[in-house]
């Protein structure tokens, strides 16, 4: 599986994402994280099947 990083701004907006869901209905933000993961891994093991938008060069 190919290595996925994040720039910091994006981890810190996902994480206040799940923090405002999680708020909002106790439980979906970890629904959100889960789901985040899923997508994170089927890029890592197919990342040909994604667009490229840009790249941390």
């Amino acid at each position: 599986m190919k290595l996925i990083t994040f720039h910091p701004d994006a981890e810190a907006e996902a994480t206040e994402a799940a923090q405002f869901y999680e708020r909002a209905s106790t439980g979906l933000g970890y629904e959100l994280i889960g789901e985040m993961k899923r997508a994170i891994e089927q890029i890592g093991t197919n990342p040909e099947a994604c667009q490229l938008i840009g790249s941390a060069s």
